[in-house]
């Protein structure tokens, strides 16, 4: 049996509140989502309450790291999470593979 170190919540003064995007990665550094958000603070602080849908919650549990990167804007972002996405392929990011 292997032991995992669990997510760990980020420090919310750590997290920008600018636009950008966030990268959840798995034990071995795997990209598992890539997401964007308008205040990366605010959205990321989504991951850690108590009401997560079930394949949220699976993916939260699988992740050990939350790296983001801010960006000009939310239409920067987008573009930075499309391609993220396409370059990554996440398994939970079903939408846009």
């Amino acid at each position: 049996m292997s032991s995992r170190a669990a997510l760990e919540r980020p420090q919310a003064g750590t997290i920008p509140t600018q636009p950008g995007v966030y990268l959840f990665r798995d034990g071995e550094g795997r990209v598992i989502y890539v997401g964007k958000a308008k205040s990366l603070r605010s959205r990321l602080s989504n991951y850690f309450g108590p009401e997560l849908h079930p394949r949220t919650r699976a993916m939260v549990e699988a992740a050990e790291d939350v790296e983001w990167i801010v960006t000009d804007g939310e239409v920067e972002a987008l573009h930075l999470e499309l391609n993220l996405i396409k370059q990554h392929r996440p398994r939970y990011n079903v939408r846009y593979r």
